[in-house]
């Protein structure tokens, strides 16, 4: 029980993860001056990393919960969803 509550606090917190990473994309980059939007652009990079990061961490979660193998890395992760 305590994996599916792991679980659903997860996609809970990817979900917020892609909406700020949405937010942080939708901004107009040209209404600031070269030094911001190299701050903007360094920002998105690192929601990008944090929700990537939420989102394989997520899938490892399903994997272990519906006793499949599950893998320690990125990589394998998403190959094991893929091919089960």
């Amino acid at each position: 029980m305590e994996q599916t509550k792991k679980y659903t606090d997860s996609i809970h917190k990817l979900m917020k993860a892609m909406e700020s990473f949405q937010k942080c994309l939708s901004v107009n980059m040209f209404l600031f001056d070269k030094e911001i939007q190299d701050y903007l652009n360094n920002a998105k990079i690192q929601k990008f990393e944090y929700t990537t990061e939420l989102l394989w961490k997520t899938m490892r979660l399903y994997l272990i919960i519906h006793k499949y193998e599950s893998n320690d890395s990125p990589k394998g992760t998403y190959k094991d969803l893929l091919y089960k």
